[in-house]
């Protein structure tokens, strides 16, 4: 995932921006457990298109919540072991 406000900043001074994560991550209703993952299909056709060299960087924010649903938010008044059981239950 990644911060609109990073997207917007490298557009702004002329960079290209290409969204290689997974398409799970757009979704704030998927249930997918983790979705932080890169689209290796995306990507591997990203440097196929422009080529490695001409890909200065690949940024990753794991820290973006904009992706997540309730259930992988901490519980306040809950337990590490509460919400760890919590997560294995809404997952299995």
């Amino acid at each position: 995932m990644y911060y609109t406000t990073t997207r917007l900043h490298q557009e702004l001074a002329g960079g290209k921006f290409a969204d290689v994560i997974i398409d799970e991550a757009h979704d704030p209703d998927s249930e997918f457990l983790f979705k932080g993952n890169v689209n290796i299909e995306k990507l591997e056709s990203l440097i196929k298109t422009v080529g490695a060299r001409k890909i200065p960087y690949l940024a990753i924010a794991t820290a973006v919540n904009m992706a997540e649903d309730s259930r992988s938010r901490w519980k306040i008044s809950g337990t590490q072991k509460d919400f760890i059981e919590s997560r294995n239950k809404n997952y299995t």
